[in-house]
């Protein structure tokens, strides 16, 4: 088992260069065996990635 932790900030700029950094980031950690992601649930940032797929 891996887990990825968020800690993100309350707002965040809606850019799809954020959006498509963390993307990538998360799909190379799932590639490399993360499988439990713990979101704080406070702010855009956590938010943004509770629907990941």
């Amino acid at each position: 088992m891996s887990i990825v932790t968020f800690c993100g900030h309350k707002e965040i700029a809606d850019t799809s260069t954020v959006r498509a950094a963390v993307d990538e980031i998360l799909c190379g950690l799932v590639a490399e065996g993360a499988d439990y992601f713990l979101l704080g649930g406070y702010g855009g940032f956590d938010s943004r990635w509770r629907e990941f797929r």
